[in-house]
């Protein structure tokens, strides 16, 4: 805890402008690809180049689970724009906020690890 600061607000009105590393963790999967575009170009704006974000969200794609694919259909019923995404997905809403996605980490479970850089 000495190196981390927990602070509440409102990702889409504004990020604080104090770490060097941001982490999203399960929420981008809850909304549409312009409320999750804005989520990030927020992080991005309180960014400086080469900061840091990882992103922890399960991946979808043709090989995905059948777990996953219903998770995928929850968040469309659910909530009606949720979704899980590819990482092409992830990638696109990366460098379009103004991020490189560098890596996506699997994990031993339905979740990755993704990412990216501030450019």
């Amino acid at each position: 805890m000495e190196r981390c600061e927990l602070i509440t607000g409102n990702f889409f009105e504004s990020i604080p402008k104090i770490a060097g590393t941001y982490l999203l963790k399960h929420v981008l999967h809850n909304w549409d690809e312009q409320k999750a575009l804005k989520i990030l170009q927020n992080c991005r704006q309180a960014m400086e180049i080469n900061n840091r974000i990882l992103v922890i969200e399960g991946i979808t794609s043709a090989k995905s689970s059948l777990k996953s694919r219903l998770v995928d259909m929850r968040q469309l019923v659910m909530l009606s724009a949720g979704q899980l995404r590819t990482e092409d997905e992830i990638r696109k809403l990366f460098q379009t906020a103004g991020f490189e996605l560098v890596k996506n980490i699997p994990t031993a479970t339905e979740i990755s690890i993704i990412e990216g850089i501030a450019i």
